[in-house]
């Protein structure tokens, strides 16, 4: 059985449609917890009615107002072999439950399966579809330095969840990131379905556009990666000191990879909050300027709440602060040229 942790704090908007996507599935092997996190609105009423209809639905309430206080609240009333983490504003597609659970069921050491996802923005436009294989090839060393799979893009081991201590609630965002780098932590296999199955609503009042907030707790997360974490008992051995700072792929640079994105963001909506001496590790050759030109362009999309064919029409909204990000990438570099290298790529 699955078990479903959906937190809800003021979800009167989304919350049925991310409730549906579960009555839509074709697996019906699931229980559905909903923690109701201090709404004031009437997402109470919502939960009633999906209650009432289908046993398969059960709350409870949270006044952690917070989504890894809420999430935990769900996983100790969880019962079933694997754990999903479903947002109250996002939905996942009819055949999420059996596609994933046939992957898991083909892999039977691995820890969890995770799938491939697509932004929706406001207007209802979709991204292109993002997944990161190279979870399934090194799990550790990515999450190490980065967050790479949507929090309700996966399926994951309840019992190793609950080892684990579940989410760090003093983390305000980034807090699936780092739970996640706990489990690859052990060396277990990570499975992948190569499909875009995970659908993820992209708001103006998401946490992820409080870029000062994400980069503290970023900062907190990659400096565990890359050291012993005394929160994991069994660590593999190849990961029980951190990840391998090697071929310059250290803890700075992973940090800056991720202010890269967050200052790019940023001028998707309109500012520019991001230091740019955190830039500074990136690393400024001919051959990463595509590279950087990709993560600048993501997190362009995200702050602007735009898909790449909105870019070019919305160039007035954020074109004066990327071209003055360009040029702090020159300045931070000691090298204008390789700036304009990556403005060619965008």
């Amino acid at each position: 059985m699955v078990s479903i942790v959906v937190p809800a704090r003021n979800a009167g908007l989304t919350l049925t449609q991310a409730l549906d996507c579960l009555l839509g599935q074709g697996i019906a092997d699931w229980e559905a917890i909903i923690v109701d996190d201090g709404s004031t609105d009437n997402t109470a009423q919502i939960i009633a009615g999906y209650v009432e209809r289908d046993a398969r639905f059960r709350t409870a309430n949270s006044c952690a107002h917070s989504a890894a206080g809420a999430r935990n609240e769900g996983i100790s009333m969880a019962r079933g072999r694997w754990l999903m983490f479903l947002d109250a504003d996002d939905w996942v597609d009819a055949g999420f439950l059996a596609k994933m659970l046939a992957a898991l069921e083909a892999a039977p050491d691995a820890v969890a399966c995770y799938c491939g996802s697509r932004r929706v923005m406001p207007d209802g436009a979709l991204t292109p579809s993002s997944i990161a294989t190279e979870v399934a090839i090194e799990p550790f060393e990515t999450f190490a330095r980065r967050c790479a799979i949507r929090t309700h893009a996966l399926l994951i081991d309840r019992e190793t969840i609950v080892e684990l201590g579940g989410f760090d609630v003093s983390l305000r965002t980034c807090e699936d990131w780092d739970l996640w780098q706990r489990v690859a932590r052990q060396g277990k296999p990570w499975v992948m379905v190569d499909e875009p199955l995970a659908f993820y609503r992209a708001s103006p009042n998401s946490l992820t556009r409080n870029s000062r907030q994400m980069l503290a707790d970023a900062e907190i997360v990659i400096a565990r990666g890359f050291s012993a974490d005394p929160r994991v008992k069994h660590p593999a051995s190849a990961h029980a000191n951190g990840a391998i700072s090697a071929d310059g792929r250290t803890a700075s640079q992973a940090l800056a990879w991720f202010a890269l994105w967050n200052a790019a963001s940023d001028c998707g909506s309109g500012g520019g909050s991001i230091d740019p001496r955190t830039l500074r590790a990136l690393p400024a050759g001919r051959k990463w300027a595509r590279e950087i030109a990709k993560v600048v362009f993501d997190g362009l999309m995200v702050g602007s709440l735009s898909v790449p064919e909105q870019l070019a029409s919305r160039w007035d909204r954020f074109g004066g602060p990327l071209s003055g990000l360009i040029i702090e990438l020159g300045q931070v570099w000691g090298d204008p040229l390789a700036g304009r290298r990556v403005q060619y790529h965008l």
